[in-house]
């Protein structure tokens, strides 16, 4: 059994140096480049994959790293809108402060005041999101400072709507007395939200 191996292989010796020397070489420059197309296909390709797909997310995140400096300005601008409606609309009643801002609002305008009475809090709607907290208030005073008091109640950081509003003549030809409700708004606690939806 050696013994026919033996034959084997010195035929298959005595075959391959009768191949001319130009055959040898092109048979080897085949086997070269199957050698080297299976080492492509089975490590080379993939770290190529691998390169490609890093080097995208470089120029991504460089990209990225460039836009950061107006990103960071915009985040900055939309927390300065966020926190300014947080102020008009907040997410807790905070009545006693409110009264306090709106009285000193009123008097800095020179009217007498003469109701300022809050109403209990109510719901727009089943669904709404928010609550009204009614404030009745009666001020006596000229036409100007009439205006002007509902001007400084539109501009407080808080937001206030005027509703219900009725201006007659007081025994003084030029005083009036001004009767209205002035609304605020404040965001629905969840729970209170759910319960009024359930």
């Amino acid at each position: 059994m050696a013994q026919k191996k033996l034959i084997g292989k010195n035929q298959f010796s005595q075959q391959f140096s009768d191949i001319p020397q130009s055959q040898k070489i092109i048979i080897g420059v085949v086997v070269v480049l199957g050698l080297a197309l299976i080492w492509y296909f089975s490590y080379f390709q993939s770290l190529y994959v691998k390169s490609n797909k890093l080097s995208a997310e470089i120029t991504q995140l460089s990209d990225f790293e460039k836009k950061l400096p107006l990103e960071m300005k915009r985040y900055a601008d939309i927390s300065k809108k966020l926190q300014k409606y947080k102020e008009m609309l907040p997410e807790k009643e905070e009545i006693p402060k409110l009264l306090v801002d709106m009285h000193s609002t009123i008097v800095k305008t020179g009217v007498s005041m003469n109701k300022f009475s809050p109403q209990t809090a109510s719901e727009q709607n089943q669904n709404a999101t928010y609550t009204i907290t009614p404030i009745q208030i009666s001020i006596t005073g000229s036409y100007n400072q009439i205006g002007n008091t509902f001007e400084a109640l539109s501009n407080m950081q808080r937001l206030v709507k005027i509703t219900d509003f009725s201006i007659g003549q007081s025994n003084n030809a030029n005083i009036l007395n001004a009767d209205f409700k002035a609304q605020t708004y404040f965001l629905k606690n969840p729970l209170q939200k759910q319960k009024s939806e359930k």
